[in-house]
């Protein structure tokens, strides 16, 4: 093979190896934008190998308090400007004193709670827990391991060569010189052991889902606490929470928080979508007390996601949606709750299958995408 053919090549190993592939590179949801619209070279794209049945035993909704090393020295060490985009993010900076807020202390009151930091209804998703000498407690903020996973498996081959902690580690923002199939080997390895590289979207978006449509129906009826209806993947993961720094085309020296490419964008809206209909839905078959307002606001989700997953399919020409979405009531009503079958696991197989896949051009779901982000990404 012709050593110009990069992309061939790569195609050839994740072949070889069984591993479908997504175009994309490293950093939260942003491969490099195309040359076209942002003068960037074609070797900032590169290919993260995704393999999405080797996820399916992880608990994607949940982290292990056991497994997580933390960001303090295993993370910000290597990743500096990510962690300083992170310490300036919500996720970061609401760890300090949304506990003190009159709606945590009104939630906490009602749920009969005395600690959101102690409490195992609150710490998994406003911090990242972590376990000390047989205790759970709330360590950071929402951090990396919230995103990526618990990294104690993981940690010491996502940064070495080939992934085989034997080796020396990889330079942060060498990633251009990497050798394609020991990028694959690395990022292999890391997945293999339950890291959520940026190429997953699907097990990224449903970690992002899991926290903001929650699964505790008392915290809501009970608590009073909400359901973030205006959460979408694209806005939200495209603002303050942006730290493609690592591929940027400048990187390791100098180095910018590039934003994502038109494609890349298309792509992780149609993903969101359909993360949100599965996740919403799966919430609304969990339902025990009818009529309340989880119930409420879960059928309101429900039927707004499907709206826009019907606009997707209205829009662009996606082999096999169609049979998916056929599976699911056109809407949901307050009367019962649907039946519980199949249709989860088929939409859950296709979002997979589109995440890791290449599409032609897409750019007819350009006007149902969201243009304004969540907060300001440093830069």
């Amino acid at each position: 093979m012709k050593s110009g053919s990069t992309r061939e090549w790569m195609i050839v190993i994740a072949a070889f190896l069984g591993v479908p592939i997504a175009l994309v590179t490293a950093g939260f949801f942003a491969p490099a934008e195309d040359s076209a619209e942002s003068g960037a070279m074609d070797t900032e794209t590169t290919m993260i190998a995704v393999a999405p049945s080797k996820t399916r035993g992880l608990d994607l909704e949940s982290l292990d308090p056991s497994r997580v090393v933390g960001p303090d020295e295993e993370c910000s060490t290597c990743h500096i400007k990510e962690t300083e985009s992170w310490e300036s993010s919500s996720h970061y900076l609401k760890f300090k004193d949304r506990h003190r807020s009159a709606e945590a202390k009104s939630i906490l009151k009602a749920m009969g709670l005395r600690s959101m930091k102690r409490s195992s209804e609150c710490y998994h998703c406003h911090s990242t827990p972590v376990e000390d000498e047989g205790k759970v407690r709330a360590q950071w903020g929402v951090s990396c391991e919230s995103c990526h996973g618990a990294g104690d498996q993981f940690v010491r081959v996502h940064n070495r060569v080939k992934g085989d902690p034997g080796n020396r580690s990889f330079r942060w923002g060498q990633g251009k010189k990497e050798d394609p199939q020991d990028r694959l080997m690395r990022l292999g390895a890391a997945r293999d052991r339950g890291m959520i590289n940026a190429g997953m979207l699907y097990e990224l978006g449903v970690r992002c889902f899991s926290c903001h449509v929650p699964g505790d129906e008392q915290l809501v009826n009970q608590g009073g606490h909400g359901i973030r209806n205006d959460f979408e993947l694209v806005s939200w993961s495209q603002g303050e929470v942006r730290h493609s720094f690592v591929s940027s085309e400048g990187a390791p020296s100098g180095a910018t928080n590039r934003p994502s490419t038109k494609e890349h964008r298309r792509r992780l809206y149609v993903v969101g979508v359909m993360v949100d209909l599965e996740m919403s839905f799966r919430r609304l078959l969990e339902v025990k007390e009818l009529n309340g307002k989880y119930h409420r606001l879960l059928v309101e989700r429900v039927n707004s996601a499907r709206k826009s997953a019907e606009a997707i399919l209205r829009s662009a020409s996606l082999p096999g949606l169609s049979d998916v979405l056929s599976c699911f009531p056109e809407s949901v009503t307050m009367t019962g709750l649907p039946s519980a079958d199949g249709r989860l696991s088929g939409l859950a197989d296709w979002t997979r299958k589109f995440s890791s896949s290449s599409h032609s051009d897409l750019s007819c779901l350009d006007p149902l995408i969201p243009t304004e982000v969540m907060g300001s990404a440093v830069q």
